[in-house]
Order: structure tokens, then sequence, then C-alpha cells
């Protein structure tokens, strides 16, 4: 079992970015309020297990992780999400994700297969992308987009089915298939 209560995190990339107030920035995250439960918790080789109880931190741009649990397990052949709970002050997502272990090395003969629903209040959304015009921003602080959605197939060849509606304001469906060159970088495809 492992237990974290009141802690903080720092990361930073070392990448210069420009710091807006209220905004997330992944090259530098910074968490406090970090508590978490886990148990059966297992690490050794390629092989993880964790059964996540919860988590919760709050991001300085503002972001608050009010939960966080599912499994996570990893080994030799094989990575699972299953029963991925999270959820914001503002929104959450449940996924279930499964895929070859070669995807973390970008094979793409890699097999992937994920499901998921979401309910994304889009005040979460202005953590990550700012909007100038207030009004809009008024606006579309009460608004959520809620969704579901899979892929499915290789990390070279993704199929993918989503659906997602804006009560009030839109619906959209989309079913389609990607292809990523075999290699993960832009120039040595």
């Amino acid at each position: 079992r492992l237990a974290l209560a009141d802690y903080a995190v720092e990361y930073d990339s070392g990448i210069e970015s420009g710091d807006v107030p209220g905004t997330f920035d992944p090259n530098h995250i910074v968490l406090t309020a970090l508590n978490l439960s886990a148990d059966s918790v297992f690490y050794r080789g390629e092989d993880l297990r964790v059964d996540l109880m919860s988590l919760s931190a709050k991001e300085r741009s503002g972001l608050e992780i009010v939960g966080l649990d599912g499994v996570v397990r990893m080994d030799s052949r094989e990575i699972q999400l299953a029963s991925m709970d999270l959820k914001t002050g503002n929104s959450s997502l449940r996924l279930d994700a499964k895929a070859d272990r070669g995807v973390l090395s970008g094979e793409s003969k890699a097999a992937l297969w994920a499901k998921f629903d979401l309910a994304v209040g889009l005040r979460d959304v202005m953590y990550a992308v700012p909007l100038e015009n207030r009004a809009l921003r008024r606006m579309l602080l009460s608004r959520e987009v809620i969704g579901s959605g899979s892929v499915w197939g290789t990390f070279g060849k993704m199929v993918a089915e989503t659906k997602l509606d804006m009560p009030h304001v839109f619906g959209f469906s989309m079913e389609g298939s990607a292809s990523i060159p075999t290699s993960l970088h832009p120039l040595d495809a």
C-alpha cells in the first residue's frame, strides 16, 4: 500500500515558454495538495501493477484533479489501463485501454484498443487554451462537451469512432482511420 498526503511536486522541462497566469504549461508543472492512495503496488523489471484508489491535486494554473482511480498494468508484452476514472472540478473521463508494449517505442504493428466516455467542462479547456475574447470566454465557461468513442487497430493504422455533443449548441459524430509513419519523428519518415 502507498499513501501520500499533502505533497507538492514540480516538473520543469527546461524549455522556456511564456508564462501566462491561469494557463496550464506542460513544460512547467507545479502540483500542490497532492494526495495519493494506491493498493497492490508492484514494480520489478518490466512489470508494473498499481491499483490506484485515489489521487487528487491542484495545478498552479488552477486546474484541479478532484479524483483519479483505476488499475494500471504493464508487463513485457502489454500495457493496460482499466476502469480509469478522472474527475476535475468541471470534467470527467472514463477510460479503458489496452496496447501491445511496442506502442512505447512507436512500433507500427503494435495493437491497441481504447474506449472512453467524457464530459468536459469548457472551463477546464480554458486552462490549456486561453481566450482573449471576454464575451466568448464567458459564454463557453458554462458549457460542456459530452462524448464517447473508441479507437482500435495498430499504432501504424488506427480506426476511430467518436460522438461529441454540446447540448443546445451542436452534435458531432465521426468515423475514420489514420495512418502514422513508422517513425515518430516527421523528418525521419
